[in-house]
Protein backbone atom coordinates (compact mmCIF):
# COMPACT_ATOMS: atom_id res chain seq x y z
CA UNK A 1 0.00 0.00 0.00
CA UNK A 2 2.00 3.07 -1.13
CA UNK A 3 -0.68 5.74 -0.90
CA UNK A 4 -0.87 8.34 1.72
CA UNK A 5 -3.77 8.52 3.28
CA UNK A 6 -3.44 12.40 5.07
CA UNK A 7 -6.72 13.70 3.34
CA UNK A 8 -6.55 16.51 3.36
CA UNK A 9 -9.98 14.48 33.44
CA UNK A 10 -10.75 10.78 32.34
CA UNK A 11 -15.13 10.26 33.30
CA UNK A 12 -15.27 7.70 35.96
CA UNK A 13 -17.95 6.23 33.84
CA UNK A 14 -19.32 6.38 30.53
CA UNK A 15 -22.56 7.90 29.71
CA UNK A 16 -25.49 5.67 29.74
CA UNK A 17 -27.15 6.34 26.12
CA UNK A 18 -23.40 5.78 25.11
CA UNK A 19 -23.32 2.68 26.21
CA UNK A 20 -26.75 1.58 24.99
CA UNK A 21 -25.68 2.82 21.38
CA UNK A 22 -22.81 1.12 21.39
CA UNK A 23 -23.57 -2.27 22.94
CA UNK A 24 -25.77 -3.38 19.87
CA UNK A 25 -23.64 -2.69 16.75
CA UNK A 26 -23.03 -6.00 14.88
CA UNK A 27 -19.41 -7.37 14.48
CA UNK A 28 -17.74 -5.97 10.42
CA UNK A 29 -16.73 -9.26 9.66
CA UNK A 30 -12.97 -9.21 7.53
CA UNK A 31 -12.74 -9.12 4.18
CA UNK A 32 -10.96 -10.92 1.37
CA UNK A 33 -9.90 -7.27 -0.55
CA UNK A 34 -6.58 -5.59 0.91
CA UNK A 35 -8.24 -2.14 -0.28
CA UNK A 36 -11.65 -2.36 1.44
CA UNK A 37 -13.38 -4.15 4.17
CA UNK A 38 -16.93 -4.88 5.62
CA UNK A 39 -17.88 -1.31 7.19
CA UNK A 40 -19.96 -0.47 9.79
CA UNK A 41 -20.98 3.19 9.78
CA UNK A 42 -22.94 5.50 11.92
CA UNK A 43 -22.90 9.31 12.35
CA UNK A 44 -24.36 11.74 14.51
CA UNK A 45 -23.84 15.82 14.77
CA UNK A 46 -20.63 16.32 13.83
CA UNK A 47 -19.23 13.16 14.11
CA UNK A 48 -18.79 10.15 10.98
CA UNK A 49 -18.18 6.64 12.23
CA UNK A 50 -16.45 3.85 10.03
CA UNK A 51 -15.89 0.30 11.94
CA UNK A 52 -13.78 -2.63 9.98
CA UNK A 53 -13.68 -5.86 12.55
CA UNK A 54 -15.79 -6.38 16.02
CA UNK A 55 -17.50 -2.88 16.44
CA UNK A 56 -18.70 -4.23 19.32
CA UNK A 57 -18.81 -2.39 22.76
CA UNK A 58 -17.56 -3.89 26.12
CA UNK A 59 -18.58 -0.89 28.56
CA UNK A 60 -17.86 -3.23 31.37
CA UNK A 61 -14.19 -3.01 30.38
CA UNK A 62 -14.49 1.07 30.45
CA UNK A 63 -15.80 1.43 34.23
CA UNK A 64 -12.66 0.38 35.68
CA UNK A 65 -9.73 2.98 37.23
CA UNK A 66 -5.94 2.29 36.47
CA UNK A 67 -3.24 4.02 38.01
CA UNK A 68 -1.37 6.57 35.85
CA UNK A 69 1.61 4.60 33.68
CA UNK A 70 3.40 7.45 33.61
CA UNK A 71 4.38 7.04 29.78
CA UNK A 72 3.28 5.83 26.68
CA UNK A 73 4.56 4.18 23.29
CA UNK A 74 4.49 6.58 20.25
CA UNK A 75 4.77 7.05 16.57
CA UNK A 76 5.67 10.31 14.85
CA UNK A 77 5.40 10.37 11.28
CA UNK A 78 6.41 13.39 9.18
CA UNK A 79 3.71 13.27 6.16
CA UNK A 80 3.42 11.77 3.05
CA UNK A 81 3.16 7.90 2.55
CA UNK A 82 2.63 6.40 5.16
CA UNK A 83 5.11 3.82 6.96
CA UNK A 84 4.51 0.52 6.52
CA UNK A 85 6.90 -0.59 9.08
CA UNK A 86 5.26 2.10 11.65
CA UNK A 87 2.23 0.81 11.70
CA UNK A 88 3.18 -2.81 11.97
CA UNK A 89 5.52 -1.61 15.29
CA UNK A 90 2.51 -0.48 16.92
CA UNK A 91 0.01 -3.18 16.30
CA UNK A 92 2.64 -6.28 16.80
CA UNK A 93 3.15 -4.71 20.53
CA UNK A 94 -0.24 -5.46 21.51
CA UNK A 95 -2.07 -8.74 21.26
CA UNK A 96 -5.39 -7.68 20.26
CA UNK A 97 -5.37 -3.70 18.82
CA UNK A 98 -8.21 -1.64 18.85
CA UNK A 99 -7.25 0.96 16.38
CA UNK A 100 -8.85 4.55 16.53
CA UNK A 101 -8.73 6.74 13.60
CA UNK A 102 -8.86 10.82 14.39
CA UNK A 103 -9.53 13.17 11.80
CA UNK A 104 -11.87 16.25 11.61
CA UNK A 105 -12.15 15.32 7.26
CA UNK A 106 -11.43 12.99 4.79
CA UNK A 107 -12.62 9.46 4.59
CA UNK A 108 -12.30 5.86 6.50
CA UNK A 109 -8.98 5.13 3.75
CA UNK A 110 -6.89 3.84 6.77
CA UNK A 111 -9.29 1.54 7.70
CA UNK A 112 -8.88 -1.11 5.68
CA UNK A 113 -5.07 -0.43 5.27
CA UNK A 114 -4.06 -0.91 9.01
CA UNK A 115 -6.84 -3.96 9.35
CA UNK A 116 -5.60 -6.06 6.70
CA UNK A 117 -1.67 -4.75 7.85
CA UNK A 118 -1.69 -6.66 11.16
CA UNK A 119 -4.26 -8.59 13.62
CA UNK A 120 -5.96 -5.69 14.69
CA UNK A 121 -9.44 -6.34 15.85
CA UNK A 122 -11.02 -3.16 14.78
CA UNK A 123 -10.02 -0.06 13.07
CA UNK A 124 -12.03 3.04 13.13
CA UNK A 125 -11.91 6.02 11.97
CA UNK A 126 -14.45 9.41 13.77
CA UNK A 127 -14.64 12.55 11.41
CA UNK A 128 -15.26 14.39 14.05
CA UNK A 129 -15.83 18.32 12.49
CA UNK A 130 -17.19 20.35 15.14
CA UNK A 131 -17.07 21.21 18.77
CA UNK A 132 -20.62 19.49 19.28
CA UNK A 133 -18.99 16.27 17.96
CA UNK A 134 -16.12 16.47 19.99
CA UNK A 135 -19.02 16.11 22.84
CA UNK A 136 -20.27 13.25 21.47
CA UNK A 137 -21.02 10.54 24.45
CA UNK A 138 -20.49 7.79 21.22
CA UNK A 139 -17.24 9.22 20.45
CA UNK A 140 -15.57 9.12 23.31
CA UNK A 141 -17.27 6.33 24.83
CA UNK A 142 -15.45 4.42 21.55
CA UNK A 143 -12.10 6.45 21.79
CA UNK A 144 -12.47 5.49 25.85
CA UNK A 145 -11.49 1.39 24.94
CA UNK A 146 -8.75 1.91 21.69
CA UNK A 147 -5.73 0.53 22.53
CA UNK A 148 -3.97 2.65 19.82
CA UNK A 149 -5.09 6.35 18.81
CA UNK A 150 -3.47 7.83 15.89
CA UNK A 151 -4.02 11.42 14.18
CA UNK A 152 -4.48 11.31 10.67
CA UNK A 153 -2.86 14.16 8.23
CA UNK A 154 -5.40 17.02 7.26
CA UNK A 155 -5.37 20.54 9.20
CA UNK A 156 -4.03 21.02 12.95
CA UNK A 157 -6.05 24.55 12.67
CA UNK A 158 -9.43 22.34 12.41
CA UNK A 159 -7.75 20.20 15.24
CA UNK A 160 -6.97 22.72 17.47
CA UNK A 161 -10.68 25.05 16.83
CA UNK A 162 -12.60 21.29 17.24
CA UNK A 163 -11.17 19.90 19.78
CA UNK A 164 -9.42 22.03 22.30
CA UNK A 165 -10.99 21.99 25.66
CA UNK A 166 -13.38 19.36 24.96
CA UNK A 167 -14.15 16.14 25.95
CA UNK A 168 -12.42 14.56 22.91
CA UNK A 169 -9.46 15.82 24.41
CA UNK A 170 -10.06 14.87 28.01
CA UNK A 171 -10.44 11.36 26.56
CA UNK A 172 -7.25 10.90 24.73
CA UNK A 173 -4.92 12.28 27.53
CA UNK A 174 -6.88 9.82 29.85
CA UNK A 175 -5.79 7.39 27.91
CA UNK A 176 -2.00 8.93 27.70
CA UNK A 177 -1.82 9.36 31.44
CA UNK A 178 -3.50 5.93 32.18
CA UNK A 179 -3.04 3.49 28.96
CA UNK A 180 -5.43 1.21 28.20
CA UNK A 181 -8.20 -1.02 29.92
CA UNK A 182 -5.70 -4.18 29.17
CA UNK A 183 -2.37 -2.19 29.17
CA UNK A 184 -0.10 -5.53 29.80
CA UNK A 185 -0.80 -7.24 26.79
CA UNK A 186 -2.23 -3.96 24.96
CA UNK A 187 0.39 -1.27 26.00
CA UNK A 188 -1.34 2.62 24.60
CA UNK A 189 0.44 4.06 21.42
CA UNK A 190 -0.91 7.57 20.16
CA UNK A 191 0.65 8.89 17.59
CA UNK A 192 0.16 10.52 14.31
CA UNK A 193 1.27 11.58 11.02
CA UNK A 194 2.02 15.41 9.16
CA UNK A 195 -1.15 17.54 10.80
CA UNK A 196 -1.41 14.90 13.49
CA UNK A 197 1.74 14.94 14.43
CA UNK A 198 2.09 18.46 14.84
CA UNK A 199 0.13 18.49 17.75
CA UNK A 200 1.42 15.95 20.24
CA UNK A 201 4.43 18.34 21.29
CA UNK A 202 4.00 20.33 24.31
CA UNK A 203 3.50 23.81 21.85
CA UNK A 204 1.73 23.91 18.58
CA UNK A 205 1.97 25.58 15.22
CA UNK A 206 -1.32 26.14 14.85
CA UNK A 207 -1.77 26.91 11.06
CA UNK A 208 -4.51 29.09 12.00
CA UNK A 209 -3.55 31.79 9.35
CA UNK A 210 -1.86 29.43 6.89
CA UNK A 211 1.28 27.66 7.06
CA UNK A 212 4.83 29.60 7.06
CA UNK A 213 8.48 29.07 5.47
CA UNK A 214 12.02 29.00 6.90
CA UNK A 215 12.24 32.63 5.14
CA UNK A 216 9.23 33.70 7.32
CA UNK A 217 11.04 32.65 10.79
CA UNK A 218 14.10 33.59 10.56
CA UNK A 219 13.61 37.19 9.07
CA UNK A 220 11.32 37.89 12.15
CA UNK A 221 10.08 34.96 14.31
CA UNK A 222 7.32 37.19 14.97
CA UNK A 223 5.74 37.04 11.90
CA UNK A 224 2.00 37.73 11.71
CA UNK A 225 1.14 34.13 10.60
CA UNK A 226 2.65 32.22 13.22
CA UNK A 227 0.52 31.26 15.87
CA UNK A 228 2.14 28.87 18.48
CA UNK A 229 -0.85 27.50 21.08
CA UNK A 230 -0.25 25.42 24.54
CA UNK A 231 -0.62 22.09 24.07
CA UNK A 232 -3.93 20.01 23.87
CA UNK A 233 -2.50 16.69 24.87
CA UNK A 234 -0.13 16.04 27.27
CA UNK A 235 2.47 13.53 27.01
CA UNK A 236 5.48 13.45 29.43
CA UNK A 237 8.16 11.98 26.82
CA UNK A 238 7.08 15.40 24.70
CA UNK A 239 7.33 18.30 27.61
CA UNK A 240 9.65 20.44 26.12
CA UNK A 241 9.06 19.61 22.55
CA UNK A 242 7.21 21.16 19.46
CA UNK A 243 7.04 18.80 16.51
CA UNK A 244 7.28 19.79 12.70
CA UNK A 245 6.80 17.39 9.66
CA UNK A 246 7.33 17.22 5.49
CA UNK A 247 10.46 18.62 7.07
CA UNK A 248 13.03 18.37 4.58
CA UNK A 249 10.71 17.89 1.80
CA UNK A 250 9.73 21.44 2.40
CA UNK A 251 13.37 23.22 3.82
CA UNK A 252 11.74 23.82 7.17
CA UNK A 253 14.93 23.33 9.18
CA UNK A 254 14.87 27.36 9.69
CA UNK A 255 11.13 27.33 10.43
CA UNK A 256 11.63 24.69 13.58
CA UNK A 257 14.53 26.72 14.86
CA UNK A 258 12.41 29.65 14.69
CA UNK A 259 9.88 27.95 16.60
CA UNK A 260 11.93 26.97 19.10
CA UNK A 261 13.54 30.27 19.69
CA UNK A 262 10.29 31.92 19.56
CA UNK A 263 9.03 29.67 22.46
CA UNK A 264 12.45 30.01 24.87
CA UNK A 265 11.96 33.64 24.74
CA UNK A 266 8.36 34.12 25.03
CA UNK A 267 8.39 31.75 28.56
CA UNK A 268 11.74 32.41 29.82
CA UNK A 269 12.89 28.68 28.76
CA UNK A 270 16.53 28.12 29.46
CA UNK A 271 16.39 26.11 26.26
CA UNK A 272 13.78 24.31 24.08
CA UNK A 273 13.84 21.35 22.03
CA UNK A 274 11.83 20.05 18.17
CA UNK A 275 11.25 16.81 16.66
CA UNK A 276 11.11 16.79 12.84
CA UNK A 277 10.41 13.82 10.86
CA UNK A 278 10.74 13.89 6.67
CA UNK A 279 7.99 12.57 4.89
CA UNK A 280 7.93 8.96 4.50
CA UNK A 281 9.67 8.30 8.10
CA UNK A 282 8.43 8.14 10.92
CA UNK A 283 10.61 7.50 15.04
CA UNK A 284 8.78 4.94 16.74
CA UNK A 285 9.24 4.50 20.75
CA UNK A 286 8.35 2.04 23.15
CA UNK A 287 7.36 3.71 26.95
CA UNK A 288 10.73 4.34 27.97
CA UNK A 289 11.05 6.82 25.58
CA UNK A 290 13.67 4.74 23.23
CA UNK A 291 13.11 4.53 19.76
CA UNK A 292 14.44 4.45 16.23
CA UNK A 293 13.79 5.66 12.58
CA UNK A 294 11.04 3.48 10.23
CA UNK A 295 11.13 4.27 6.52
CA UNK A 296 9.09 3.54 3.47
CA UNK A 297 10.59 1.06 1.73
CA UNK A 298 14.07 2.02 2.76
CA UNK A 299 14.23 5.15 1.16
CA UNK A 300 17.14 7.22 1.53
CA UNK A 301 15.45 10.58 1.61
CA UNK A 302 13.82 8.84 5.07
CA UNK A 303 15.16 10.91 8.12
CA UNK A 304 14.31 12.30 12.01
CA UNK A 305 15.45 15.12 13.80
CA UNK A 306 15.91 16.38 17.11
CA UNK A 307 17.16 19.86 17.97
CA UNK A 308 18.19 21.80 20.60
CA UNK A 309 18.63 25.91 21.12
CA UNK A 310 20.29 27.16 24.44
CA UNK A 311 19.23 30.77 25.82
CA UNK A 312 22.05 33.39 25.77
CA UNK A 313 22.37 37.02 26.72
CA UNK A 314 23.20 37.74 22.43
CA UNK A 315 19.88 36.20 21.57
CA UNK A 316 18.35 38.88 19.12
CA UNK A 317 14.51 37.26 19.29
CA UNK A 318 12.62 40.24 18.09
CA UNK A 319 9.47 41.02 15.79
CA UNK A 320 10.79 42.58 13.04
CA UNK A 321 13.83 42.00 13.02
CA UNK A 322 16.05 38.87 11.79
CA UNK A 323 16.46 35.92 14.40
CA UNK A 324 20.11 35.59 16.21
CA UNK A 325 20.75 32.80 18.53
CA UNK A 326 23.87 33.68 20.72
CA UNK A 327 24.20 29.48 21.00
CA UNK A 328 24.55 27.36 18.66
CA UNK A 329 21.58 24.96 18.10
CA UNK A 330 22.51 20.92 18.33
CA UNK A 331 21.52 18.51 15.73
CA UNK A 332 20.81 14.62 16.31
CA UNK A 333 20.15 13.41 12.82
CA UNK A 334 18.44 9.71 12.22
CA UNK A 335 18.51 7.71 9.65
CA UNK A 336 17.41 4.15 9.10
CA UNK A 337 18.28 1.60 12.02
CA UNK A 338 20.12 4.67 14.14
CA UNK A 339 18.33 5.10 17.53
CA UNK A 340 17.65 7.81 19.88
CA UNK A 341 17.03 8.22 23.51
CA UNK A 342 14.22 11.05 24.29
CA UNK A 343 14.88 11.49 28.06
CA UNK A 344 18.42 11.52 27.90
CA UNK A 345 18.57 13.09 24.62
CA UNK A 346 21.37 11.47 23.18
CA UNK A 347 21.88 8.50 20.41
CA UNK A 348 21.68 4.92 21.81
CA UNK A 349 24.98 3.84 21.59
CA UNK A 350 25.94 1.63 18.97
CA UNK A 351 22.93 2.62 16.92
CA UNK A 352 24.35 6.10 16.73
CA UNK A 353 23.49 8.43 13.51
CA UNK A 354 25.17 12.17 12.64
CA UNK A 355 25.47 14.99 15.08
CA UNK A 356 26.27 18.35 14.55
CA UNK A 357 25.34 22.11 15.06
CA UNK A 358 23.94 24.79 13.50
CA UNK A 359 24.09 28.59 14.24
CA UNK A 360 21.95 31.57 13.30
CA UNK A 361 23.17 35.06 12.76
CA UNK A 362 20.90 38.20 11.29
CA UNK A 363 18.24 35.73 9.90
CA UNK A 364 21.08 33.36 8.14
CA UNK A 365 20.98 29.82 9.00
CA UNK A 366 24.46 27.79 8.68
Amino acid sequence: MNISRRGGIFLATVAVCAIALLTNVNAAPRGDDEDSCDTVTKSGDGWQWFCCGDCNFYPSKRLNRRDAVGNVSLALMGGGTDTDDSFLWMLNRQDSPVVTVLRSHGDDAYNPYIYHLSHARSVSTFVVNSRIGAESDFVNAWVRQSTIIWFAGGAQDEYWEFWDNSTLQDSVNDLIEHGSMDQESNPFTVGGTSAGLAILGQFIFAAENGSVVSSHMLRDPYYSKVDIVPDMLYINILRGIITDTHFAQRDRMGRLVGFVARIMKDNGFPSFRGYAANEKSAFDSDETGIGQLATYKHNNMSACYFIQAFASPDDVIQPRTPLTLGNPITVFKLSEGNKFDIPNWRFVPGAEGIKYVLTVKYGVLQ
